[in-house]
């Protein structure tokens, strides 16, 4: 569970980067939310191409060993809102995934290995979990989503895992042909409605089948 200072610390991050309603609408959501995903997976055994970039694109990958030195003002200022969670995350071992060129950034996504998010969409806590991931308005359209995606992919099978997740909103069209272009197959959707981050009532739907549970967030971190 986040420490008061900790949460002291992201709610003045929060309302910096997106001001007094959108950090009062945060907090309510710390209350009792209610969240309709899908989720995908990817076969990691599976040979995936080498992603190509385009001229004066690269890719940044940050981790624990450098956060310090990689999180710069630019940095944290394109993660916006989420800038605490990803931290926090990195700093237990997560990683965050750039693409930038010579003069913006224009993508990130993030690998999940802890906390309680694979949770709350049905998942075992040995498989990473791809989220957090966002593509500026100026570079879409060029299939960037897709290539960070079968990068992400990439590293995590060079890391030893069989298999990835990822999730995205129903509506969230865009997001799921992305998802779908560069190797990942629909497997359920998962409503789930959570009371002060504590536990939620978690409906899971595949196929023809749905299963209801109570999944308690002690012991899961705070992401």
């Amino acid at each position: 569970m986040q420490t008061v200072s900790g949460m002291a610390a992201r709610l003045k991050d929060h309302w910096r980067q997106r001001g007094l309603l959108a950090t009062l609408r945060f907090i309510g959501s710390r209350i009792f939310r209610h969240q309709v995903t899908c989720v995908y997976q990817a076969d990691l055994e599976q040979r995936r191409p080498a992603v190509e970039w385009a001229e004066g694109e690269r890719l940044l990958v940050i981790g624990p060993d450098n956060l310090e030195s990689a999180l710069t003002p630019g940095v944290r200022a394109f993660l916006g809102g989420t800038a605490y969670e990803c931290v926090s995350g990195i700093r237990s071992g997560d990683r965050l995934f750039i693409v930038a060129d010579r003069d913006n950034y224009l993508h990130r996504g993030y690998v999940i290995f802890n906390g309680r998010a694979k949770k709350l969409i049905d998942e075992p806590g040995n498989v990473p979990l791809i989220g957090y991931c966002y593509t500026a308005a100026a570079a879409r359209g060029r299939g960037l989503y897709r290539r960070a995606l079968l990068a992400e992919m990439r590293y995590l099978q060079e890391l030893g895992y069989k298999r990835v997740v990822i999730d995205t909103h129903p509506v969230n069209h865009a997001s799921r042909k992305g998802i779908e272009a560069a190797g990942f197959a629909f497997v359920r959707t998962v409503s789930a409605w959570i009371v002060l981050n504590l536990f939620a009532i978690r409906r899971t739907e595949t196929g023809h089948n749905t299963r209801w549970r109570v999944v308690f967030f002690l012991g899961s971190g705070d992401r």
